[in-house]
C-alpha cells in the first residue's frame, strides 16, 4: 500500500488538531481520504492512515484547501498480517449544532432570514454550548422570515429554513485555526439565464459528464399545503402550483394558537414558513449524480452550492439546479470528483431533489 502525502496536483493536505485547536500534526500521510461535502445537510469525511501515524489527541481534521472542518467521531483499527491501519471518520462541524434542542419555544419575525438564524444562535447559546462564533455577512442574506417552533434539533432546523431560500450555513475554522465560526452563505448563480457570472453547463453533449446515474420519482410530490390550526378555526393554504395541477398535503397544527403577545397575522406567517418547509420535503425526487470531465475546473468554474445548468439529452432532461453534494476521493492514483445536483438530500447516498 502506498502513501498519499498530500503533495502534487489534485491533492489535499490535512492536519490533525486537538480539542483546544492545537496543531498536533501537519500534512498527515494517508492512503485514502474521502471528503463528502453537502449544501443542505452536514457532510462527512473518512481517512485511512497507518496506525503509527495516528495520534489519539486528534479531535479535528482540518485543511486550508476546503472550508469544512472534520470532527473525529469514529475510529476503526485493523491488523491484517502486520499491516496496522486506522480509519477515522465523522461529520463536518455543522453537525455539532444538532447537539442543541431548540427549547423553549422560539418565535421571530424579521426582515432577513440571516437575522432570524442569528437570533436563534443567540437564544439557544451556540457560543456558550459549542464554542462556535458567529460571522455576519456585510448584507444579511434572505428575505422576511417568520418562525414559531419548539423541540427541533437546531442544525436541522437551520437547514430546513435556509433551504426554502436556497441558502445554507457552514462552520469553518478561523484563519489561524484557533476556533470555529458559523456563517450563512449561498453558492454563485452560474446558470445560462443570468449574465452576472460566467456560465457553468454540465451536458452530455458537451462531453463534460460521465457515469450518469439518474432516477426520477414523482410519487411523493406536492405543491400545495393546506394548513389547519386553532381547532380548525384558522385554515389557509400555501400554493406553489403556479396555476398548474394541484398536489396537496396537509399540515395539522391542532389547537395551536397565537402566543399571548403574538398577532394573528404573525402566527399565520409562522405557519406559512412551516408549510414551505413541508413542501420542500415533497419535491419531485431526482437522483442525479455525475462524474465531472472536460475543461471545467472544480473550485474555480464551479463549487458546492453553485447554481448551474444541467442538460442530459439522452432523457430530455434540462434544468437549473444547485450542486448540493460533492464527493471527493483522494488516493495515490489520483483525485476523483462526483457531483450531486438538486435541492434536498434524502438519504446517505448521493441523492438530489430538484423542484
Amino acid at each position: 500500500m502506498n502513501w498519499f502525502d498530500g503533495g502534487g496536483g489534485g491533492s489535499m493536505e490535512v492536519y490533525g488538531l486537538d480539542d483546544k485547536f492545537g496543531l498536533v500534526t501537519a500534512a498527515i500521510p494517508y492512503f485514502n481520504l474521502q471528503w463528502n461535502r453537502k449544501y443542505y445537510d452536514a457532510g462527512d469525511f473518512s481517512i485511512q492512515i497507518s496506525a503509527d501515524v495516528y495520534d489519539p489527541s486528534w479531535a479535528y481534521i482540518m485543511t486550508h484547501d476546503r472550508p469544512e472542518v472534520g470532527v473525529v467521531q469514529k475510529l476503526q483499527y485493523t491488523n491484517n498480517g502486520g499491516e496496522k491501519l486506522v480509519q477515522l471518520s465523522g461529520f463536518f462541524a455543522e453537525q455539532r449544532l444538532n447537539g442543541i434542542v431548540a427549547s423553549p419555544r422560539f418565535v421571530a419575525d424579521l426582515s432577513k432570514t440571516e437575522n432570524v438564524i442569528k437570533r436563534m444562535y443567540d437564544t439557544f447559546g451556540v457560543q456558550a454550548k459549542k464554542g462556535i462564533g458567529w460571522k455576519a455577512n456585510e448584507q444579511p442574506l434572505g428575505d422576511r422570515t417568520q418562525c414559531d417552533f419548539i423541540g427541533d434539533l437546531l442544525g436541522e432546523k437551520w437547514y430546513s429554513i435556509l433551504e426554502t431560500r436556497e441558502l445554507s450555513y457552514r462552520v469553518t475554522a478561523l484563519d489561524d485555526f484557533s476556533g470555529l465560526v458559523c456563517q450563512i452563505w449561498q453558492g454563485i448563480d452560474r446558470t445560462q439565464s443570468q449574465d452576472a457570472n460566467p456560465w457553468c453547463v454540465f451536458s452530455s453533449a458537451f462531453g463534460n459528464v460521465e457515469d450518469e446515474e439518474i432516477s426520477i420519482d414523482r410519487s411523493a410530490y406536492a405543491n400545495v399545503c393546506k394548513v389547519s390550526a386553532k381547532d380548525e378555526a384558522l385554515q389557509f393554504e400555501v400554493d406553489l402550483s403556479g396555476g398548474g395541477e394541484r398536489y396537496e398535503v396537509f399540515l395539522d397544527k391542532g389547537s395551536e394558537a397565537p402566543e399571548e403577545d403574538q398577532s394573528e397575522e404573525d402566527f399565520k406567517a409562522a405557519l406559512r414558513q412551516e408549510a414551505l418547509e413541508k413542501l420542500a420535503d415533497c419535491v419531485v425526487a431526482q437522483e442525479i449524480d455525475v462524474s465531472n470531465l472536460g475543461d471545467a475546473n472544480y473550485l474555480e468554474d464551479f463549487d458546492l452550492g453553485d447554481k448551474v445548468s444541467v442538460i442530459l439529452d439522452d432523457i430530455g432532461l434540462e434544468l437549473e439546479t444547485r450542486i448540493v453534494e460533492v464527493t471527493e476521493v483522494f488516493k495515490p492514483e489520483g483525485h476523483s470528483v462526483q457531483l450531486g445536483f438538486g435541492s434536498k438530500r434524502i438519504t446517505n447516498m448521493r441523492r438530489a431533489m430538484a423542484r
